[in-house]
């Protein structure tokens, strides 16, 4: 199991105003001297994770993490309206701004892979390096393999979800997930949401379960979670796979390093992935290793160790 980086100097967490109603926590360590680094979490709808075992060591990296509109600290939480990927954009270079950083590194996992791809497509001249692990492809495609993946890989929480969801075909689950969240009862709400964290959880831990015992907190989080979740998966994360590509193509030019990290037991985002992203991006270095999904799986985060090494030492080269 690699060490884990315990987090050494104080975390400032702060609430920035990005306008339209919205406020993002924004949470930041280390020396404002040292090269910075943004870490975009994924989801839709999820948060930061500060207190996980860390990538980057905080005694040589400042380190910035943002929750997303309407996600974990950002406020108001769960909120779906004016939340569209061109806006979290706008947040991150307004963050970037905030900070008086002039460039940053840029590291982002599934959802938040594709996200750093669309500011670093967007904003170029603003990144260092750029560090993408199991990167989503955001297509409706994508989306509707990872659900109809779970009749063969995860059968009860797929079908759980299904009832709870009041779907009869599987292409109309995000539909019947949205109309239950907005106009469902707090028992149907509840349900829904447990049902479909029981089904991710089932996917990337391979059945591990969720807590029996669950608190009504925990209950209130999962349900702004998902809220934001599927607004986003519904509308193909306002990208699609042509509108990610576009983004990518932009980088072309670009002369900072990048690496992109995927793991063959992948069962949320398939390996092919990264073979699309080298397709449209040939400069892109990429690492195709014996892993699942997420950041924490003892591959993974060897690997990503390994690779971003190199990856800052050859920024710091070029800068």
């Amino acid at each position: 199991m690699p060490r884990a980086i315990p987090i050494t100097p104080p975390i400032r967490v702060e609430h920035l105003d990005v306008g339209q109603g919205h406020r993002v926590a924004l949470a930041t360590a280390g020396d404002p001297r040292l090269p910075a680094v943004v870490i975009i979490h994924g989801g839709p709808g999820s948060g930061s994770r500060l207190r996980r075992p860390l990538l980057f060591d905080p005694a040589q990296h400042r380190l910035v993490w943002v929750d997303q509109r309407g996600c974990a600290r950002s406020r108001p939480r769960g909120a779906t309206r004016r939340n569209t990927t061109p806006l979290l954009v706008r947040d991150l270079e307004q963050v970037r701004r905030h900070l008086g950083l002039q460039r940053w590194s840029v590291y982002g996992g599934s959802w938040g892979a594709a996200l750093a791809l669309a500011y670093a497509g967007s904003h170029p001249q603003r990144v260092q390096a750029l560090l993408l692990r199991a990167t989503y492809l955001t297509s409706r495609r994508d989306t509707a393999r990872f659900v109809l993946a779970g009749r063969r890989q995860a059968p009860r929480a797929w079908r759980a979800l299904l009832r709870a969801a009041g779907a009869t075909r599987a292409d109309k689950l995000l539909h019947c997930c949205t109309t239950v969240s907005r106009n469902g009862t707090s028992r149907q709400r509840r349900d829904l949401g447990l049902s479909w964290s029981r089904y991710e959880n089932a996917m990337l831990f391979r059945d591990r379960p969720l807590t029996k015992r669950i608190s009504a907190k925990r209950v209130s989080d999962i349900l702004d979670k998902n809220q934001v979740h599927w607004h986003f998966l519904r509308h193909a994360c306002w990208l699609g796979r042509q509108g990610l590509r576009r983004h990518v193509l932009a980088l072309r030019d670009a002369t900072w390093p990048a690496l992109a990290v995927h793991g063959r037991r992948d069962r949320a985002c398939p390996a092919g992935n990264l073979r699309v992203l080298q397709r449209w991006l040939p400069r892109l270095r990429v690492r195709l290793i014996d892993a699942g999904h997420l950041e924490t799986d003892p591959a993974m985060l060897r690997a990503l160790r390994a690779g971003l090494g190199a990856l800052l030492q050859e920024a710091r080269v070029r800068a």
